[in-house]
């Protein structure tokens, strides 16, 4: 299927909603329809770019394909939600996009080739690794079985020592995610015996855990009493989406950033592309955020999320949040070293899901939530400073089967002792 193909679908008369979406960055337009025997409805949807993300790379880093979906419709569910630097992270034989990229005419989407390990018998964790070693499984690969989480690392860092390593879902409903069974307690400032701590990347926000973000802000407990304790482990969001039902591909997302790296890239999905190299480097280097909804720029004297800053004690910030007109934004917070040193209310505003009046200029100017100087103090021994953007009001009423309070995180800022 190419994406400029006509789609034809037989409907029953009726009322229907006709509603259309391309991502974080873009408004929603939906308006109802009454289809009616013999009659020719004609609906135009027009969706505006109210988000512009120079030098920010959309990231899906853990998202599935066949056997649930084709990797045709698995391109064009990531290229719909406005997706640009994919990690396909299948369990077992390799994912191989080329050919449907060629077919949907999505070839600008970048792909990494991962690997999602699940741990059997006993399962002591879920882990993702890319790039995908040569000798992903078996004797020569990563061990599945009869393991444990130091022995995959271990395999996974064979050959190429940069491999990034995510530990994924660290606490699920099942009780087999890593930080479950090897106790981690985030209170007890304390590495349980037995723990390794050899991995990278902490995946705090699963697409699974969307509709309850009580599960997300207990993994974000334990990643802030990581980095409390000295591990530089960066957080990271994927949909873990292996269909096109609940969660969408590209909900949540790691926006990762290349800015002053981007050479002739253009924005989207024409133009250069992408060198999957600097992506990864920044990736690595934490020069991102991730979110379900709001974008987030934070920086501190001179420092942006991955830097290390040399400040102590006064410090002076700027804060800007942004977000499309149907996602809400209530609070913001900024952490350091465990201790929240500023909260601010933001004022809700109603769902939008039509067309954006005036301007993009005016549009643009509306998807500005906070934007503020903030004078700081950073507290004795904090060794790191985030942000965090919350919403209350869930969004499944612009985008169905979504009821996702929104949720948004940059990676730290390093603080030298």
């Amino acid at each position: 299927m190419d994406v400029r193909d006509d789609v034809t679908t037989r409907l029953p008369p009726g009322r229907y909603r006709l509603s259309a979406s391309r991502g974080l960055e873009w408004s929603v337009d939906a308006e109802l329809v009454d289809i009616a025997v013999g009659r020719i409805a004609t609906v135009e949807l027009r969706l505006r770019h109210v988000i512009r993300i120079d030098g920010l790379v959309a990231c899906d880093l853990h998202v599935h394909a066949e056997p649930a979906v084709t990797a045709d419709a698995r391109l064009l569910s990531l290229a719909s939600a406005g997706v640009q630097f994919v990690v396909a992270t299948e369990q077992t034989t390799g994912s191989d996009y080329a050919a449907a990229a060629s077919r949907t005419d999505l070839g600008a989407i970048v792909l990494v080739d991962g690997l999602d390990v699940t741990t059997r018998d006993p399962a002591v964790g879920q882990f993702g690794i890319f790039p995908r070693p040569a000798a992903a499984v078996g004797a020569a690969g990563i061990p599945r079985r009869q393991t444990d989480a130091a022995s995959v690392f271990a395999a996974a860092r064979r050959g190429d020592a940069s491999r990034a390593i995510v530990v994924y879902r660290p606490r699920n409903q099942l009780g087999t995610g890593y930080f479950q069974v090897v106790g981690f307690d985030p209170t007890s400032r304390a590495i349980p015996p037995g723990m390794s701590t050899d991995f990278d990347m902490i995946e705090v926000y699963n697409g699974h855990d969307l509709a309850e973000r009580s599960r997300t802000e207990a993994v974000m407990a334990d990643w802030l009493a990581l980095l409390d304790l000295g591990k530089h482990h960066l957080a990271t969001g994927g949909s873990d989406a292996f269909d096109l039902g609940y969660p969408w591909a590209g909900y949540p997302r790691t926006y990762v950033d290349v800015s002053g790296e981007l050479g002739g890239w253009r924005q989207g999905y024409s133009g250069a592309r992408l060198d999957t190299a600097i992506v990864l480097e920044a990736l690595r280097n934490g020069r991102s955020f991730v979110t379900s909804g709001p974008l987030l720029d934070l920086q501190i004297d001179e420092a942006r999320p991955g830097a290390t800053l040399t400040s102590r004690g006064a410090v002076k910030a700027h804060l800007r949040v942004r977000a499309a007109p149907w996602v809400d934004v209530t609070s913001v917070e900024v952490i350091a070293g465990g201790t929240s040193i500023y909260e601010a209310a933001i004022p809700s505003r109603p769902t939008s899901t039509r067309k954006e009046p005036g301007s993009l200029d005016e549009a643009m100017r509306r998807a500005v939530r906070f934007d503020s100087d903030l004078a700081l103090t950073i507290p004795r021994g904090a060794h790191w400073i985030l942000a965090v953007v919350r919403g209350d009001r869930p969004y499944d009423d612009a985008l169905p089967g979504m009821p996702v309070q929104p949720l948004a995180f940059t990676n730290p800022i390093w603080l030298t002792q």
